[in-house]
């Protein structure tokens, strides 16, 4: 069997929606970095920044029924499966 190009499974607007989801990870998780640092959230603040892709990216070829675990770095892949 011979091996796909990744242009050949993704279609342009699958490309988009991953960067969608990465960049709204990112965004989201600069906020927090903020008000985190204004001291608006108490506690500790453990980001995921610099591994959007990892969890976009899996997350995105999740079936609908796959069950998603996220851990703290994973916000991503909540924001892909909407839960």
């Amino acid at each position: 069997m011979a091996k796909k190009e990744i242009t050949e499974i993704l279609t342009v607007k699958d490309f988009l929606a991953l960067y969608y989801f990465m960049k709204l990870t990112r965004e989201f998780e600069n906020r927090c970095i903020k008000l985190y640092r204004q001291g608006k959230i108490p506690g500790r603040l453990l980001t995921g920044t610099g591994n959007e892709g990892i969890s976009v990216g899996s997350a995105y070829a999740l079936n609908p029924e796959d069950v998603l675990l996220p851990l703290h770095r994973d916000l991503g892949a909540v924001f892909v499966k909407g839960e």
